[in-house]
């Protein structure tokens, strides 16, 4: 191979490997999702560990909250007291969640 043919293909090589590595999904900054849903806590039943399916054995003690704010993200929700406490937990660590 001559030294012309060398240089294309090395041009062509670092070419892809610049645009596979500047693809849409890799060079948009990603955007923080807000929360899907938030609002006024009514009732929310906040448990120590997941709740148990039916069928499961086990028992997990909760924390009810009456007041406060709620946010529900794809993930997780984040519970804030009215004195600024936040408390993180996973779907399957929460129910019977009553909000305005």
């Amino acid at each position: 191979m001559n030294k012309r043919a060398v240089g294309v293909l090395f041009g062509l090589l670092v070419a892809g490997l610049l645009l596979a590595g500047c693809a849409p999904s890799n060079c948009t900054p990603s955007k923080s999702k807000g929360p899907v849903l938030e609002g006024d806590i009514q009732l929310c039943l906040l448990w120590e560990r997941p709740v148990p399916r039916q069928g499961e054995i086990g028992s997990s003690g909760s924390t009810t909250f009456t007041s406060g704010r709620i946010q529900i993200y794809e993930h997780f929700i984040c519970v804030v007291e009215t004195k600024g406490m936040k408390h993180v937990a996973p779907h399957d660590s929460f129910s019977n969640v009553h909000f305005k």
